[in-house]
């Protein structure tokens, strides 16, 4: 019976352990990080494959069979980030509405809202799949100039037409199917934070420390990589809609700051997407296209 008793403990322990909204966003946000720096950072292998071409293949061509070079940072991050960003996100979300439901007992979970998720995670894994394998063949293509002159010279032939696919895959599905499905798991997730207070003022100092600085870090890095993914002003708008619904919940719904750290979080996220957007674009200059700003690789490196 003891013993029984016991392992109930550590479940209810584990099961707890994200019940407020500070540390499931620190685990959200810093998980994530971690993740993509392992992916992008450490694991940086090469290796070769060889495969056969049906279409071309002969036993007379000296190339046959085939080979390519794969990259280990493309490979990881189409396994790790497609396998553990949805799970983390998927275990964050069940305890935030489990940690609602016992702070209200008003709250209702909505299983509308556990299949929006789920669509979002799929969306997700979807645009770093395309971003990942596209982004790949979009560098290999334009390494030695010759898709920038065919499509200077000779836009309209089919080589043109399939790098504007590739093109399209890459910057378009790609980050911003990525980075859309995040922004709207966190509105999702605020919907049974906001249902759990937590005074700031209580908070660890690190715990405290964190949300502070990831909310401002998480809305810069999001800006330059949107600027960089040529997706930047669909994000920037999206941010700009969220914040006169944070004022709201802040000043006709009475959620403080103070009891709402998480509202803190997505505030300083908004003021760093923001402000960083809008100093490129004065650093920059505009485009009169969509989409409106400069990427880095466009600048020479006088800029920086």
């Amino acid at each position: 019976m003891s013993e029984d008793l016991t392992i109930n403990e550590k479940k209810k322990k584990i099961n707890l352990y994200l019940d407020t909204p500070s540390k499931q966003t620190i685990v959200l946000v810093g998980s994530f990080v971690l993740l993509y720096v392992l992916c992008t950072m450490v694991l940086k292998f090469n290796f070769t494959i060889s495969f056969y071409i049906s279409e071309m293949a002969s036993v007379n061509d000296p190339n046959f069979p085939y080979s390519v070079e794969l990259k280990g940072s493309d490979i990881s991050q189409l396994i790790i980030l497609n396998l553990a960003t949805p799970c983390i996100i998927w275990w964050i979300y069940r305890d935030s509405v489990k940690a609602a439901k016992e702070k209200n007992p008003d709250f209702q979970a909505k299983i509308i809202f556990d299949y929006l998720i789920l669509i979002l995670l799929a969306l997700f894994i979807l645009g770093n799949s395309s971003h990942v394998i596209v982004n790949r063949i979009n560098g290999k293509l334009i390494e030695n100039g010759y898709i920038q002159t065919i499509l200077r010279d000779n836009p309209t032939s089919k080589m043109a037409d399939a790098y504007k696919l590739i093109y399209f895959y890459d910057e378009y599905v790609g980050h911003l199917g990525m980075m859309v499905p995040l922004f709207f798991i966190q509105i999702v997730l605020l919907r049974s934070q906001i249902h759990v207070p937590q005074e700031f003022k209580k908070l660890h100092p690190v715990e405290m420390g964190l949300l502070i600085i990831l909310g401002l870090l998480n809305g810069v890095y999001n800006s330059y990589s949107l600027i960089e993914g040529q997706s930047n002003i669909v994000l920037l708008s999206l941010h700009l809609l969220l914040f006169p619904i944070i004022l709201w919940l802040i000043c006709k719904k009475k959620y403080s700051i103070n009891n709402h750290p998480i509202l803190l979080f997505l505030l300083l996220q908004i003021i760093g997407f923001t402000f960083y957007s809008i100093y490129w674009m004065i650093l920059t200059g505009l485009k009169t296209y969509y989409p409106f700003t400069f990427q880095p690789s466009e600048l020479d490196n006088s800029w920086f």
